[in-house]
């Protein structure tokens, strides 16, 4: 089968809060790519695909952060992809200790 992903994916299991139309939702990431993270969270969160809501990634190589994302996807276990409109450099290695 052909992979028409257009940027690789990277599995991670970072914590993250969702900020839904039901409220905050706390999950983890399953993987993420540079334009993109898909998460699962406990329960199914409130989101409407096509509208854009904000993703706290709690963890990570570069620290804490937060990311606006579209719901791309949505199932009823708590799965959501997001697309990012800006690149966020999800997948780059940590620095090596003591290069900062």
């Amino acid at each position: 089968m052909e992979n028409r992903r257009r940027y690789e994916r990277t599995a991670v299991s970072w914590p993250v809060r969702v900020w839904a139309d039901d409220g905050m939702v706390t999950g983890v990431t399953e993987d993420v790519s540079p334009y993109g993270v898909c998460v699962v969270t406990a329960r199914a969160a409130s989101v409407r695909l096509g509208r854009s809501y904000r993703v706290d990634v709690l963890a990570g190589f570069e620290g804490p952060r937060s990311i606006m994302g579209q719901a791309r996807h949505a199932d009823p276990k708590g799965r959501i992809g997001f697309e990012t409109r800006w690149r966020w450099e999800p997948q780059r290695e940590p620095a090596p200790a003591g290069s900062r």
